[in-house]
């Protein structure tokens, strides 16, 4: 049941995330606010951990992770990958296909490893099946063994959102970020606690709409209890202390892996209860700004959560509609800045040609500029090899990109090194 004093806030954040939700419409719209959004969720999430990661750490991350200061490196680097697990997340997560490892003197390879190859080609043999019982081909069960014809691995596959596969494999990712490696796979008192987990969040969904049932789900996420660990092999005269770095070494001391899936699937758990399209709001950046209040509220009632919760979206979704104007006023400045940008013409090779200065006013022909200024939003600190990369253009035209927008005040050099020079958008 909604608690009475919660109603007027519950009915303005509808309302304003109803008006948020129309005025992203637009993809590209949506997702220059989500690059935006899922930045600042990030920082928020590290800073609710106790970690404190700057802004500058985590875009220096995300473009050379090399170049952050070794004591702040590890846990900007974590930042960095978290922040491409969330900025994905919309569309759609797939399973990872296991990457080849090498087989050891013994020719056996890893449980896990087995586990993960056994499930993959399960699945891959279950869907050409069906697939050949609807082309009318033979009777399901035959066909290729384990992967395609040419002995390569099955292709990922799309995950279906909310459920147990899906919740493994952010798990799964959430875990390659902190700890550089994927975890095992999930025992079964893990999956158990997962499937309870996911029906929890349906029931909450089902007894309250919109804003209230998101919040009821949210809060119950943050008291699901830990699976205890699997045990491990017991050995003779060891004190607590060795079995605690045992289990460590295991994989097994990450707790509290729920309060993490509740900070991550916040926004989506709120489109989900107010069927909203590509909008999202940044929860966990707003619990950040209250830290104090938000570990109040998380500790009292489940009603003082809704009502708390409800107070904040109500004052979240009015700040991030304005916000999100204030990008769409900057990215049409840096469109602006670009169109007077004298840009030179082609180089010419065979040659010397007109100097610089007698070039000066000519225009360079570019089609990959809208490219580049969205690719900003999405990674504002850039290469130039990672230009070349993700626009898939030469080196040299992807120079002269970056140096067209150097001149237009849009980015400015990050550092002074001859090669591998970094750039940064200049007003972000």
């Amino acid at each position: 049941m909604i608690p009475p004093r919660a109603v007027p806030d519950l009915l303005s954040a509808e309302r304003g995330l109803a008006r948020f939700d129309a005025l992203l419409a637009d993809p590209a719209r949506a997702r220059r606010h989500a690059c935006d959004a899922v930045r600042r969720d990030v920082l928020a999430m590290a800073a609710l951990d106790g970690a404190l990661v700057a802004a500058d750490d985590l875009l220096l991350a995300l473009a050379s992770p090399d170049e952050v200061d070794l004591p702040r490196r590890s846990e900007a680097g974590a930042a960095a990958l978290l922040y491409r697990v969330l900025l994905a997340l919309p569309g759609g997560l797939a399973t990872a296909v296991p990457a080849p490892e090498e087989v050891p003197k013994d020719g056996r390879l890893r449980p896990e490893t087995v586990a993960a190859w056994s499930s993959l080609a399960a699945e891959t043999r279950r869907l050409l099946a069906e697939a050949e019982a609807a082309l009318g081909g033979d009777e399901p069960g035959g066909g290729i063994e384990g992967g395609t014809e040419d002995g390569e691995p099955a292709p990922a596959r799309a995950l279906s959102p909310w459920a147990l596969p899906w919740l493994e494999e952010i798990h799964a990712r959430w875990y390659e970020a902190r700890h550089g490696r994927r975890p095992a796979p999930w025992a079964a008192g893990a999956r158990e606690t997962a499937q309870d987990a996911l029906r929890t969040v349906d029931e909450a969904l089902a007894a309250d709409p919109g804003v209230a049932g998101a919040a009821r789900a949210l809060h119950r996420l943050h008291g699901v209890r830990e699976a205890p660990p699997s045990p491990l092999p017991a050995v003779a005269d060891e004190d607590e202390h060795s079995q605690a770095i045992r289990r460590h070494i295991a994989g097994q001391a990450e707790g509290g892996w729920w309060p993490h899936f509740a900070r991550m699937a916040a926004p989506h758990l709120i489109a989900r209860a107010c069927r909203m399209g590509a909008a999202r709001l940044p929860v966990a950046a707003w619990w950040g700004r209250d830290h104090a209040g938000y570990r109040v509220a998380l500790g009292g009632s489940e009603d003082g959560w809704i009502a708390w919760m409800a107070r904040l979206a109500a004052d979240a979704v009015e700040a991030e509609t304005e916000r999100s104007a204030r990008i769409e006023a900057r990215h049409a400045s840096w469109i602006a800045a670009t169109a007077v940008v004298p840009r030179l013409p082609k180089r010419r090779s065979d040659t010397r040609g007109p100097t610089r200065r007698q070039r000066a006013g000519t225009r360079r022909s570019t089609g990959r500029l809208p490219q580049l200024l969205d690719l900003l939003w999405e990674q504002p600190m850039v290469s130039t090899r990672a230009v070349e990369r993700r626009l898939g253009m030469t080196y040299r035209s992807a120079l002269d990109l970056i140096q067209d927008l150097e001149t237009a005040g849009v980015l400015r050099r990050a550092t002074e090194r001859k090669l591998d020079r970094l750039w940064q958008a200049a007003t972000l």
